[in-house]
């Protein structure tokens, strides 16, 4: 018995001392990172938008309500302590897809960071058909458009709309036309409506997509618009020229096509007002050189080949 009891004895020594020597051990933790973004954050009108950072892809997402209607982010960034960024914080366009951020480590290693912003929109950015499989809509080039559609914005700025050839696929963008206003007006179902669009009265005549682009989403019709020339409608009201000189005819809402002459009559007398240049959209010609200063009522008369001719009544000013 004595015996059994001296061996317990010694295994319970040893136990104690390996259990000591366990207690001695330092766990060695993993250290975090020093080279991390540790907080991006915008400023809003009610707040902060918080940006979701993942430190396994070296990704900064940014989720924006869309009724903020922003157009630039301007970010505030921290890193990791001892840390700091090598490029410097600037205001970020919404669009813009390359935004990079590189954290620089207090133990020299770095880390980059791809910026992603992602617009929350009502649903998905849609545009109004104008045709269908059995009708084609048709337009002049030079002839204002309305464009409609689930916009996701009440923002002007933000929508860009063009016409895309259904041949050639070549892209033009749409603008104001400058006199009317170029806006944008919400329907019903949240249906948005572009106004004041004015279609180059450079483009060929054919087949067109109708396109529009909200953010970095853009969205074309499935069925395209035709653009046809039409009897060429004129603007010609008080004209001015100087003695010699010569004065503008502008188109309206029509481009100007098949141009034959000019012509005015003036106290029963034909006067020819030989045409210097043509544009699409605008006619200049000359006065004639026996014109001395003074006011002239003219009815003036422009012919065109293939067209009805042009005739109004106005006072031509020669200075």
């Amino acid at each position: 018995m004595m015996r059994i009891k001296k061996a317990s004895n010694v295994l319970l020594t040893l136990a104690g001392l390996f259990l000591l020597s366990s207690c001695k051990k330092t766990v060695d933790y993993e250290h975090e990172p020093a080279n991390q973004v540790t907080s991006y954050k915008v400023a809003v009108s009610d707040g902060y938008l918080y940006g979701s950072i993942n430190n396994i892809d070296n990704t900064i997402t940014l989720y924006v309500p869309f009724y903020y209607e922003l157009t630039v982010v301007d970010p505030e960034i921290t890193v990791s302590v001892g840390a700091a960024l090598k490029e410097e914080i600037l205001p970020v366009p919404i669009t813009d897809t390359a935004v990079y951020y590189t954290v620089v480590g207090s133990d020299g290693s770095t880390r980059k960071y791809k910026l992603d912003i992602e617009v929350q929109k009502i649903g998905v950015l849609t545009v109004s058909e104008q045709s269908s499989a059995t009708y084609t809509a048709t337009y002049s080039p030079n002839e204002n458009i309305e464009v409609g559609g689930m916009l996701n914005t009440v923002d002007i700025g933000k929508v860009h709309v063009s016409l895309v050839n259904k041949i050639t696929q070549k892209s033009t963008a749409l603008s104001g036309d400058g006199t009317s206003a170029y806006t944008i007006s919400v329907g019903g179902n949240n249906t948005a409506y572009v106004g004041g669009l004015r279609i180059p009265g450079t483009l060929d005549t054919g087949l067109y997509y109708i396109r529009v682009k909200v953010y970095n989403d853009s969205v074309q019709s499935q069925y395209p618009i035709r653009l046809v020339y039409t009897q060429p409608q004129l603007l010609l009201l008080n004209p001015t020229a100087t003695v010699g000189g010569t004065f503008t005819i502008q188109s309206y809402n029509t481009v100007i096509t098949r141009l034959n002459s000019v012509s005015g009559v003036i106290d029963g007398v034909t006067y020819q007002f030989p045409v210097v240049s043509q544009t699409a959209t605008t006619i200049v010609v000359s006065v004639p050189a026996t014109f001395k200063a003074g006011s002239y009522i003219t009815t003036f008369t422009v012919l065109f080949n293939g067209w009805e001719s042009f005739t109004t009544t106005t006072t031509l000013a020669i200075t």
